[in-house]
């Protein structure tokens, strides 16, 4: 089963089921090293992440994208309740080639089902139908490479 998306006004929610113990996919969203491997489009070639997982603690990735541009992106952990919650806020900010980007809000929720995890993902700031679809198509690839991630890797259970 693939991920589910909704449109909203201010964002998009994406909820997926994983084949995945809820401790195993928290950690996967959480520890830099297993978050490395996953994030990103599917322009994304590399992922570097630093993730100091505290509320106050700063969530950042830095992807290198085919045709050599790069993208940092930083928030701040403003919630956290290991495995079920975490929620990071990111401040406005200017790419080049972009109109620039509001302050977002990402909310991760983590739900087990059995032995399975569903991962229920609200943006919020984005109000741009341009950078809401790009949005949109950057988190199910990133989900995509998650769910094969988890399933290569044996860390489903």
């Amino acid at each position: 089963m693939g991920s589910k998306v909704e449109l909203r006004e201010d964002g998009l929610t994406i909820t997926r089921v994983f084949d995945a113990g809820i401790e195993r996919v928290f950690q996967a969203w959480t520890d830099p090293d297993k978050v490395s491997a996953w994030w990103g489009c599917a322009q994304t070639k590399k992922v570097t992440s630093f993730i100091d997982l505290r509320v106050g603690g700063e969530y950042r990735y830095v992807m290198e994208m085919e045709g050599g541009m790069e993208f940092d992106a930083k928030g701040i952990i403003s919630e956290l309740n290991i495995p079920k919650r975490f929620v990071y806020e990111v401040p406005g900010f200017e790419m080049e080639g972009m109109p620039p980007m509001p302050a977002q809000k990402i909310e991760v929720d983590f739900k087990a089902i059995g032995d399975k995890t569903e991962v229920k993902l609200t943006h919020s700031g984005i109000v741009m139908a341009q950078i809401k679809g790009e949005v949109k198509k950057g988190w199910s690839a990133a989900f995509e490479k998650l769910n094969d991630r988890l399933a290569r890797s044996g860390e489903s259970r």
